[in-house]
């Protein structure tokens, strides 16, 4: 059965099951994405450049499923608080 019927059936998005793809440096900047981080932001905070925080989020995007920086964000403020 594919993932997306799965999770359809037990009430979860198809991105919480495409988690496991981001790298933990991955996870970092989308949690900082979910508190409302700009790019310069979540840079400083991690101790990245700017273009590797873009090109991350950019990963994020993808290995998601998402269509932008703002579903990234909502996406990431929704499982925080649901912790």
């Amino acid at each position: 059965m594919p993932k997306e019927i799965i999770s359809r059936q037990v009430g979860l998005s198809p991105q919480l099951l495409h988690l496991g793809r981001l790298s933990a440096e991955d996870r970092e900047v989308l949690v900082e994405l979910g508190r409302g981080g700009t790019n310069q932001s979540i840079a400083t905070h991690l101790g990245i450049s700017v273009a590797k925080t873009k090109g991350r989020i950019r990963r994020i995007i993808r290995r998601l499923g998402l269509r932008n920086r703002t579903d990234a964000a909502i996406f990431a403020a929704t499982i925080a608080a649901a912790q």
